[in-house]
């Protein structure tokens, strides 16, 4: 899960030799602290203080916010090179989209 950490702080740009764009959710959503919790490990306040650390002294990109799942799963349907997180119920059957990692459900 390195890549994705990478990703979505802003360290890693480019896979697979194309350009890479994270979709992050808001903060009010529960699968938001989860993904930070079990992917990132690491609390809001520091996903946030790492964000704003990367951009202002280093020029990182951040992700793209968007308010949901069901935008989320958009976005990265509609934007080649987005990455997003979503439950993996949410899913469904969209099979345009490729699954990079799963995690398990408490």
């Amino acid at each position: 899960m390195g890549d994705i950490q990478n990703i979505y702080l802003g360290k890693k740009r480019i896979a697979e030799g194309f350009p890479v764009y994270a979709v992050d959710q808001s903060e009010t959503e529960h699968i938001k602290l989860d993904f930070l919790q079990r992917v990132m490990n690491m609390t809001h306040a520091q996903y946030r203080e790492q964000l704003l650390k990367r951009r202002f002294q280093e020029g990182a990109v951040t992700p793209k916010f968007v308010t949901n799942s069901a935008e989320a799963l958009k976005a990265v349907r509609e934007t080649p090179g987005a990455i997003g997180y979503v439950y993996e119920s949410e899913v469904g059957t969209m099979r345009s989209l490729r699954v990079l990692a799963t995690i398990p459900t408490k």
